[in-house]
């Protein structure tokens, strides 16, 4: 299910703006701007430890030398291990502005008043080894899934010892192990380590989602 796309409600630039939907039905679509911003989603969505995903959560104020600068995180993730405001930016720009225009320390300290962490993104952490396509394929999946299907593989899989190989899972799934393999991963009711090429022997573990 290729974006929809609509204008942008932040930065006016020449970036690819659009929705992108969740795999969860009922989330809302994540607006994204920027190829970088729509790839980093579209990991967010289907990532194990990550719960919920809001693009352009709030607009922090920060008093910086005397002056209130304003600053808007690109996404905050509420995640297994507690919530993480993000921001995504090209290596070539955060090299001009590493301290993000002398706000860095103002934002850290205002992410740590909130009970949140604070990290930088960059092609490099989107596109390390093979997790922007995994996460993509099994986003892709996610969207194409039939719910029955998806509801007699979970039952299946109350047999099932975790960790377990797709070679074990795939002997229930029949010839649509892969696709209906990463339908149930992108759905977090299956998880695995996404950076790591998919094969049969890639390890999988139950996701955070109850079936």
């Amino acid at each position: 299910m290729p974006p929809v796309r609509r204008p942008a409600k932040r930065r006016a630039s020449s970036c690819t703006t659009g929705v992108l939907p969740l795999v969860d039905n009922d989330a809302d679509p994540l607006a994204f701007e920027g190829r970088l911003d729509l790839d980093f989603q579209r990991i967010m969505a289907v990532a194990p430890h990550v719960q919920r995903y809001v693009e352009q959560p709030e607009t922090f104020r920060l008093l910086i030398e005397g002056r209130v600068r304003r600053y808007t995180p690109d996404g905050l993730a509420y995640t297994s291990f507690g919530r993480l405001y993000f921001e995504v930016k090209p290596e070539r720009k955060l090299a001009r502005s590493p301290d993000l225009d002398g706000k860095l320390a103002s934002i850290v300290e205002e992410c740590a008043r909130r009970g949140a962490g604070f990290s930088i993104v960059t092609e490099s952490d989107i596109r390390v080894g093979n997790l922007l396509s995994n996460s993509t394929a099994v986003w892709s999946a996610a969207q194409d899934s039939d719910p029955h299907e998806v509801q007699r593989a979970c039952r299946l899989l109350r047999s099932v010892a975790f960790p377990a190989t797709m070679r074990d899972i795939g002997l229930m799934f029949g010839p649509r192990r892969w696709s209906l393999a990463k339908a149930l991963i992108g759905l977090r009711y299956l998880a695995t380590d996404l950076s790591k090429p998919f094969s049969d022997d890639t390890v999988i573990t139950r996701g955070g989602r109850d079936w």
